[in-house]
């Protein structure tokens, strides 16, 4: 049987621009941490995210390093690169595989509302079978050995 994951997307209030504080605050704190807490409980697992400048912030980056016991690192100093390479979709199974098939489940549908594409991107995800997911988190370590 399935888990019903389709409730962990992280969707942005409404005319925010996601800087560091909201981010580690609100998206991380209050919405992804007691995700975690419950799905995981206790399992190992390693927290990803992309580059995006609100999430390389040292506030941010301090946070993540004291409540996540595995972590990919990226340096914001400039001056070593850190763990993390930047710019590459080939190492995060959402980007290579899962996002495009959420966008062509709801590809030139019409919604009027925010909460109707919402909806529509939460059915499109409780569709996708666990074998695809299984499968495109397995494509990641082919990926990585390519990337080195």
């Amino acid at each position: 049987m399935r888990k019903n994951y389709s409730n962990k997307f992280i969707f942005v209030d409404p005319g925010v621009k996601v800087k560091s504080e909201y981010y580690r605050e609100t998206v991380l704190k209050k919405k992804f941490l007691p995700w975690v807490r419950r799905h995981f409980r206790g399992r190992h697992w390693c927290f990803q995210q992309d580059g995006a400048p609100s999430y390389k912030a040292e506030a941010v980056l301090n946070w993540i390093h004291d409540t996540f016991s595995e972590f990919i690192k990226v340096d914001i100093s400039k001056k070593k690169l850190g763990q993390w390479p930047p710019n590459s979709p080939d190492l995060n199974p959402n980007d290579y595989a899962i996002w495009g098939i959420l966008e062509a489940a709801i590809y030139g549908k019409k919604f009027n509302t925010i909460n109707e594409l919402k909806a529509a991107l939460r059915r499109a995800w409780s569709r996708i079978d666990v074998n695809v997911l299984a499968s495109a988190v397995d494509n990641w370590p082919k990926r990585f050995r390519a990337c080195v």
